[in-house]
């Protein structure tokens, strides 16, 4: 027998073994119970490749479909007072998912131009609460409504700008300043001596307790 030929044999006998079916436990010898295989599923690995693949795609998609001008036409709309999810729902717009991922990656400078548009729209609102105030015609429950709407937002996305300050000591931005003034006595009126007197005696008693 040439070596080939039982390279050959021993090929065909392979698939032989792997192509048999597996004993059941009532072909088992000695009447045992068959042991089943261990079989290592794929599953996992399979869901994990698929996801990356997923990913890897809708990245690749989030670059592809961008264009500087349809970046702009977005921040614009959303400067001028439009949700983000009412101009993606307009035809050949993209997702808000696509539009929020360019903002993310930074897309050509995109994410700044997001921001800004954003600030804008803030500078929007307060106009718009302004035209709505002034509305005598409208309802004046709906106008209480749409203005605390916006105020509340705004307040809550630019709370420096926005949102009420409480001034608190220590706070760089606004710090609390103690003045301190020298009174005479002379300039004080008989009401004023006699307050003064008064306090500087409930200390003393006060100290002679303690």
């Amino acid at each position: 027998m040439s070596p080939h030929r039982a390279r050959n044999g021993d090929e065909t006998a392979a698939h032989q073994v792997v192509d048999a079916p597996l004993p059941t436990s009532r072909q088992a010898k000695g009447g045992r119970r068959a042991s089943t295989p261990f079989v290592c599923s794929d599953a996992k690995e399979s869901d994990i490749l698929t996801q990356y693949a997923r990913g890897k795609k809708q990245e690749e998609m989030t670059e592809t479909n961008y264009t500087r001008e349809l970046a702009d036409t977005i921040c614009s709309r959303i400067s001028e007072g439009e949700s983000l999810r009412a101009i993606c729902r307009d035809p050949y717009m993209p997702s808000e998912g696509t539009v929020r991922g360019w903002a993310v990656r930074d897309v050509d400078g995109c994410g700044d131009r997001y921001r800004a548009a954003r600030q804008m729209l803030l500078e929007y609102w307060a106009d718009q609460i302004l035209d709505i105030v002034d509305d005598e015609k409208s309802d004046p429950r709906s106008r209480q409504i749409r203005t605390g709407v916006r105020q509340w937002l705004m307040s809550k996305l630019a709370r420096r700008r926005y949102g009420d300050k409480v001034q608190i000591g220590g706070d760089p931005e606004s710090p609390l300043q103690i003045a301190h003034q020298a009174v005479s006595l002379e300039n004080l009126s008989d009401a004023q001596l006699d307050a003064l007197q008064r306090f500087t005696q409930s200390l003393l008693i006060e100290a002679q307790t303690d």
